[in-house]
């Protein structure tokens, strides 16, 4: 049997029309990931049907496309500025851990949020003891923006790892780095050593809540229901 996802969700890069056209003849509703207006822009034009907007507060890979000197804007003004000159329903992203979050974000102009390191924190996350330790002790100034595990730019917690290779201006591009350091940080696993592991984290992680998937949810939409009777 043939499967139709409803959705069709990109991160990284961008489709052309044809393949957008693919996709709507399957019955597909699809979602492009950008970090920029301009990018917000380039999928509006080849018919995307929403845009997740990644700010420069989420952690891990972030889905740019364009090349640009900056490191990314903040998720407020990205949001603001495309919902001007965007029409398309927009996905606020980065750094996002509350309801009262979420209901502030749609009071400006995002249609739907997206969540990521507020369920690294769950019951459920597969996690090593020792990921799971830094981000419970971790705040939002404890991550940087790091090209030193993959070579594209990515938000983690400040490790060993990233101080050492952080003045070092010969790290390859991805997907070089990526791989020259993947043993490295399977070892890390294996030894359960934090200095040396990927640990992927938004600016929220101060604000993570060690609770199941079920439990988290629920809470989100207490905080959202609260904040939108005020």
């Amino acid at each position: 049997m043939q499967l139709r996802p409803e959705i069709a969700s990109f991160t990284f890069g961008i489709l052309n029309k044809q393949q957008i056209t693919n996709l709507h003849e399957q019955g597909c509703f699809v979602i492009g990931t950008a970090t920029t207006v301009q990018e917000a822009l380039a999928w509006e034009a080849i018919g995307a049907d929403a845009i997740c907007l990644q700010g420069v507060e989420a952690g891990g890979h972030r889905g740019m496309f364009l090349k640009s000197e900056d490191r990314g804007m903040a998720l407020l003004p990205l949001l603001i500025e495309t919902k001007a000159k965007v029409k398309l329903p927009l996905i606020a992203a980065g750094g996002i851990m509350t309801g009262q979050t979420i209901a502030a974000l749609q009071s400006i102009g995002a249609d739907m949020v997206q969540l990521g390191t507020a369920f690294l924190f769950c019951d459920e996350a597969n996690l090593s003891p020792a990921y799971r330790n830094k981000l419970l002790s971790s705040s939002g100034h404890d991550t940087k923006l790091t090209q030193t595990f993959s070579g594209k730019l990515a938000r983690g917690i400040e490790n060993q790892f990233m101080r050492e290779l952080a003045n070092n201006e010969t790290v390859p591009i991805y997907p070089i780095q990526n791989a020259l350091s993947g043993p490295i940080r399977k070892w890390a696993k294996e030894q359960n050593n934090a200095e040396f592991m990927s640990l992927w984290a938004g600016q929220g992680v101060g604000m993570g809540r060690p609770l199941s998937m079920q439990k988290l949810v629920s809470t989100l939409v207490d905080e959202w229901y609260k904040s939108k009777s005020i």
